[in-house]
Order: C-alpha cells, then sequence, then structure tokens
C-alpha cells in the first residue's frame, strides 16, 4: 500500500476501536490507497453504522480480537459491495427516475390542494420537503441496496434531516 490518506484514517475512526483492532489492517488492505469515492463512503460509512449498532458485528469484532474471526466476518463487517462499486441497473435507474418525476407533481397537486383549502403556508412546505424525501427514497432504492436496515435507517434520517436544515434555513432567508 502506497498512502494511507487523511480520508482513510477518517474513515477507519468511524468504528469502534475493538473493531478497528481488530479488523484494522485488512481495512486497510481492502481499501488499499486509492481515493475513496462516493459509493467507498457510503460502504464504510454503512459498515461503521453496523459495527456500532449490530450485536452481531459488536459480537464477531470481539470474539475476533480474542483470537477468532476470518476474512468472511470482516467483510460482512464492512458490508463492501466490490469495494464502493454499485451496479444500478436500468430498472432501476427508472423507477429512481419515475419516483422523482411522479413524485414531485404529487407534490404539486398537494400544495396546489392545500392552497385551495385555505393553507397556502403548508402547500408550500410541502412542496420544499418533497425534493429531498424524494431523495432519500432514491437512494435506497438504488444506492443503499445491500446495506443493513439500520444503516439505511441512519442514513435516511442523516439525509432528510440535512434536506430538512437546508429547507427551514432557505424558507427564513
Amino acid at each position: 500500500m502506497n498512502e494511507f490518506s487523511r480520508s482513510h484514517r477518517l474513515a477507519m475512526t468511524l468504528y469502534p476501536r475493538r473493531w478497528r483492532e481488530r479488523y484494522g489492517a485488512e481495512f486497510v488492505e481492502l481499501v488499499g490507497g486509492r481515493r475513496l469515492g462516493f459509493f467507498d463512503w457510503i460502504d464504510i460509512v454503512s459498515g461503521a453504522i453496523d459495527a456500532r449498532l449490530s450485536r452481531d458485528v459488536r459480537r464477531a469484532a470481539a470474539s475476533s480480537a480474542a483470537g477468532g474471526g476470518s476474512a468472511v466476518t470482516v467483510l460482512h463487517a464492512l458490508k463492501w459491495r466490490q469495494c464502493g462499486k454499485v451496479a444500478i441497473s436500468r430498472r432501476e435507474a427508472l423507477i429512481g427516475a419515475a419516483v422523482l418525476v411522479f413524485g414531485s407533481l404529487a407534490a404539486v397537486g398537494v400544495k396546489h390542494w392545500l392552497a385551495a383549502a385555505g393553507y397556502p403556508e403548508a402547500g408550500g412546505l410541502v412542496l420544499d420537503l418533497s425534493f429531498p424525501i424524494l431523495y432519500v427514497v432514491v437512494m435506497n432504492t438504488m444506492f443503499f441496496k445491500g446495506q443493513s436496515w439500520r444503516a439505511r435507517l441512519v442514513l435516511s434520517g442523516l439525509l432528510i434531516a440535512i434536506g430538512g436544515l437546508a429547507v427551514w434555513i432557505a424558507r427564513l432567508i
């Protein structure tokens, strides 16, 4: 391995100490000296969420630290799919596009319906929040596939929180 950059060290610190002690060398070998891309980060963060929240992964790291474990456990704990390469089928891409298009049209319809019912502010909020929510649905359909439900839940919540914060700031301005 040529170089373990600052981003690689940051990625490693997302994992619990026991996990790093046991799987750190395999992590370094798996990641290598290459630049980490978007899909790598999805896998790394998802693996870290599992390592912190999943009793099975924590138990595996603890038993491995005591002398057990295997490379299969490492790959399970990392949740890597071909080192960050996500294969998106044409069907998944079309479903993602349809969710964005039809979800956006539905949000516009709900906005107008709420405005006609005397709630124009609520309609505006629905429209403002529709894209972050639709984005999370598409991310789950296409980019988070293969990740655990825990990782999907945390990542989706984080994305919704960021989108909601952006909407709140934009509404203040």
